[in-house]
């Protein structure tokens, strides 16, 4: 959506230069022009994308919207509507050095009211990542169990953002989703805003928690080199899937100690998944642990095939083999699980359109 910018007419065909004398004078009649209003009413499906670029990050998706845009004649351009967002990605970047794609949640929304520049936000965006717990204990001045020193945990950051389309407002929370029961252990520590706030700077800038909150954000080498192996992964993923049209193959490259791949096969409706992690933690090591600095029989493994067994997607069979602890997902503490299901899911826009579907048949078979 260009919020601004401008255009020149240099060649129109309604224009016509005659000389003074021409007999073509007489001929002419005089029409003042007094300027173009436009207005347009947009229905918006998920099928339509929607980019926009912020001071904080660029922000990308699709989702539904009724929108009403005016344009008068003195060039004002009015635009209404709200913009509910299915599915997005919000890049998040800072001072040129950290960038970190958060995944939108479903419901986010982008509010016009007049002035295009002027929307308003209310999103809930998350970076997944692993994180060791033992510098987040520390820091909390909590004692962490030799599993948590040696393995990384399922952590969320969590950036909430409101007000201002161009330039929102920033909340920050730290969440783990498999397990509730670390946030209410050290919930004395992280009750406190700028403690919460401080540790999930810490994780986007350095991968890590930091033990010593108090001292800030360091940015070292460590972190130098993290982030720009994250960026350059993050690019290298679009490289695979945009520029090369391999539309299949999605790469899911994070860091060095977490690759993953999927591939697509019959049209998109049998998919395969996999990821190899090492979550052994290593504070020492510039390159932190690696998928290359262990063996295969040692690296947590994760695959999962789905096949929808309808064409509209929503009667899924799925089968997966993955860690037993997802908590923690380390093959040592409690070794593999298989499953097998199968999904079924459908969505209504409103309650009355699911009475109609469900009712809908028996209504058919009396008429």
């Amino acid at each position: 959506i260009p919020l601004n910018g401008a255009s020149t007419v240099s060649a129109n065909d309604f224009i016509i230069y005659v000389a003074k004398d021409s007999s073509a004078n007489s001929k002419i009649n005089e029409n003042f022009f007094k300027g173009l209003s436009m207005e347009f009413n947009l229905a918006v499906d998920d099928g339509s994308k929607i980019n926009i670029l912020t001071k904080v990050g660029n922000l990308k998706g699709s989702g539904k919207a009724q929108l009403n845009l005016k344009i008068t004649t003195l060039g004002d351009f009015e635009m209404k509507g709200d913009y509910i967002i299915s599915e997005g990605q919000f890049d998040f970047s800072a001072n040129n050095l950290v960038n970190k794609p958060f995944d939108i949640e479903k419901g986010g929304t982008v509010r016009w009211t007049g002035n295009p520049s002027e929307a308003m936000i209310n999103l809930n965006a998350v970076y997944a990542t692993r994180a060791s717990l033992a510098p987040l204990y520390i820091a909390a001045g909590r004692i962490a169990t030799e599993e948590q020193k040696n393995t990384k945990v399922n952590t969320n950051a969590e950036m909430l953002l409101k007000g201002s389309l161009l330039n929102p407002e920033i909340d920050f929370n730290l969440n783990f989703p498999n397990n509730s029961n670390i946030k209410t252990e050290l919930q004395g520590y992280l009750d406190d805003k700028d403690n919460e706030a401080q540790q999930v700077i810490n994780l986007l800038v350095r991968n890590s928690f930091n033990a010593n909150s108090s001292s800030g954000v360091g940015i070292d080498n460590q972190s130098l080199i993290s982030s720009g192996l994250e960026l350059g992964f993050s690019q290298l993923n679009s490289i695979f899937s945009q520029s090369l049209g391999l539309k299949n193959l999605d790469l899911n490259i994070k860091s060095l100690s977490d690759v993953g791949f999927g591939y697509s096969f019959l049209k998109g409706r049998l998919r395969l998944n996999t990821s190899f992690a090492n979550n052994t933690y290593n504070s020492t090591s510039l390159m932190g642990s690696s998928i290359f600095n262990t063996s295969f029989s040692e690296l947590s493994r994760q695959y999962e095939a789905t096949y929808n067994i309808n064409k509209q997607g929503n009667f899924v069979f799925r089968g997966y083999n993955r860690p037993a602890n997802t908590e923690f997902f380390n093959q040592n503490n409690g070794g593999y699980v298989t499953g097998l299901g199968l999904s079924y899911s459908n969505e209504y826009d409103s309650f009355q359109e699911l009475i109609k579907s469900m009712f809908r048949k028996r209504i058919i078979q009396k008429k």
